[in-house]
């Protein structure tokens, strides 16, 4: 099998200047894969994904159970060593509505002048699945379509719990006994499984009524997120939770 690190995942760029959402396509949204991965969900064990095949859909029914979730406010903060944390909130009513709001990254060739406080902060409002952006949280949003399955895209994406959730075995979760978390009366699973002969560690919290996925907590080892030709030995952590909330109806600004 193939180094699953040859995905070349540059993932702490999730949003580029021109509102761009994902900097890389997620397996699930449909895209391209890079040469010498490893085989996806559908794909012959032990033959790597030419480059610019397209790679297939796949879901995971955990993490499609949370996209069926009404009135709750979610969050996912992902931290990769030597940069400042990812973190991303969402916000979903009672009829599906959703708003998402994120932070550009800054680097340090940049040249920006701030107009505002809230200059570097993106908002995503999906409203009867179709998406709308803005810089800032002032303002008209615009209709930007290739974010209609942003709220998907982020659940899904590297940076976020259902890759890893599908990638990993089955035999890597096991039940540590229900807990109530956010709201949810849960089933709490221990994760302990192996990509490549790397370990990944950490906990995920299903929702007993829904088979939702409402909680996870990853440690998933850095050289995933790089290219070959680096070296890292660092530890990224995901973490993501689903709290139940009362949710205004969200409309587009």
């Amino acid at each position: 099998m193939k180094p699953l690190r040859t995905i070349r995942l540059v993932v702490i760029g999730l949003v580029s200047t021109s509102c761009l959402f994902l900097s890389n396509p997620s397996p699930q949204s449909g895209g391209t894969f890079a040469a010498g991965s490893t085989p996806l969900p559908g794909t012959t064990p032990g033959k790597s994904i030419a480059a610019g095949t397209d790679f297939p859909e796949f879901t995971d029914p955990r993490v499609e159970g949370t996209l069926g979730l009404r009135s709750v406010q979610m969050e996912l903060t992902t931290t990769i060593p030597g940069q400042d944390p990812v973190r991303i909130r969402i916000f979903v009513d009672a009829s599906g509505n959703a708003r998402i709001e994120m932070n550009l990254q800054t680097f340090e060739d940049q040249e920006i002048t701030p107009e505002s406080a809230d200059w570097n902060m993106v908002e995503i409002f999906i409203v009867d699945k179709k998406a709308y952006t803005r810089m800032g949280k002032s303002g008209s949003a615009e209709a930007h379509p290739d974010e209609d399955n942003a709220l998907k895209d982020i659940l899904y994406a590297p940076t976020g719990p259902g890759m890893w959730l599908i990638l990993l075995p089955k035999e890597s979760l096991t039940s540590q006994g229900k807990e109530s978390k956010g709201g949810f009366e849960t089933v709490r699973y221990k994760l302990a499984g192996s990509l490549d002969s790397s370990e990944i560690l950490g906990q995920c919290w299903i929702d007993e009524p829904t088979g939702a996925l409402v909680g996870a907590d990853l440690l998933i080892p850095e050289p995933f997120f790089i290219s070959t030709d680096e070296t890292a030995s660092g530890t990224v952590t995901i973490v993501f939770s689903v709290t139940k909330a009362d949710v205004p109806l969200i409309t587009v600004p």
